[in-house]
């Protein structure tokens, strides 16, 4: 339940790396931002330790932008409710699991759609 600084430095090394090949515009900035803000607010409200989520949020957000982030953020919730309804179905109780299979999960699924479409 622990996402590594090097990984999300790894991603965001190659994201910099390939804006030489495919550029930066500014919805990619402000999607590092929105998915920096996104993840952090409720994870300030809960007051729970997220910090390689918020990290992994704000370097996918670089990745697709502000206009995919929220799609990202939608589908990792979807993701996470199709996990969670059969947990409590047979445990009746939740506690706390692991965010990032889930972004990581919406993340391809964002890719490979639009790569379809």
């Amino acid at each position: 339940m622990k996402i590594p600084n090097k990984l999300n430095l790894t991603f965001l090394i190659i994201r910099l790396l390939l804006s030489f090949v495919i550029g930066i515009e500014l919805g990619n900035l402000y999607g590092m931002v929105a998915g920096f803000l996104l993840v952090l607010i409720p994870a300030m409200i809960k007051n729970k330790p997220m910090g390689g989520d918020i990290k992994l949020m704000a370097v996918l957000g670089f990745y697709l932008g502000v206009k995919n982030i929220f799609v990202l953020l939608a589908g990792t919730v979807g993701f996470s409710i199709l996990y969670i309804i059969p947990k409590l179905i047979k445990q009746k109780e939740i506690k706390d699991f692991p965010l990032a299979p889930f972004v990581l999960l919406s993340y391809a699924s964002v890719v490979i759609i639009s790569a379809i479409v």
